[in-house]
């Protein structure tokens, strides 16, 4: 290894990975400005350019490539339109023991003043939430956010056969029928919402 990758090599792992409020103020500041000026494929493209236009780019001293997904290594961006974190969800990534990302007292400032007002009903979680049965919401039955269905099938059928083998069959079974049901459900509601109310 060379000095200069070394050099880069420590950097990395010294940088704390830490959330940006950057992007969700630049994502925010161009809906609010826009909403109901273009179709919702339109927004999204020059929401893009807005912040192709805007956004930090980090030129590291010694680096070959440039840009990072944040203003800099390890300042992780937000994605409010597609899920608007909470002020509690940002204070539980900041001080979970695991897989924790430290989030100044300035950017959960941003987020309670700025970004979850306008966002809160507003984002495709939000959304899609609205359109869907009860039982799929969070408390409910069950909570099948960030799952393809391929994969909430190969993990509901695990489980059942995993998890719930000292079980009689007959209740495997029923258990099995209302969990595809739900997830019959959920794909139909995903299908709504993707193709009449997020597209």
């Amino acid at each position: 290894m060379n000095p200069r990758t070394a050099r880069l090599r420590q950097l990395s792992l010294d940088a704390l990975p830490r959330i940006s409020p950057e992007r969700a103020v630049l994502i925010t500041e161009f809906y609010q400005a826009n909403a109901g000026l273009y179709s919702i494929p339109v927004m999204r493209a020059k929401s893009f350019l807005h912040l192709c236009q805007h956004k930090t780019v980090y030129l590291g001293e010694g680096d070959l490539i440039v840009g990072e997904r944040g203003p800099a290594p390890k300042l992780v961006p937000t994605f409010p339109e597609l899920t608007c974190h909470s002020v509690e969800d940002l204070e539980i990534l900041n001080s979970r023991p695991k897989t924790w990302y430290r989030v100044a007292p300035e950017c959960i400032q941003i987020y309670r003043d700025k970004i979850i007002p306008y966002w809160r009903g507003r984002s495709m979680r939000d959304r899609l939430f609205a359109r869907m049965k009860q039982a799929l919401k969070p408390g409910g039955l069950l909570l099948l956010e960030g799952y393809r269905p391929e994969r909430l099938v190969a993990n509901a059928d695990n489980y059942l056969n995993v998890k719930l083998k000292l079980l009689p069959a007959s209740t495997i079974n029923a258990r099995r029928d209302k969990l595809s049901s739900l997830i019959r459900n959920m794909q139909r509601a995903a299908i709504i919402v993707s193709f009449k109310t997020l597209c």
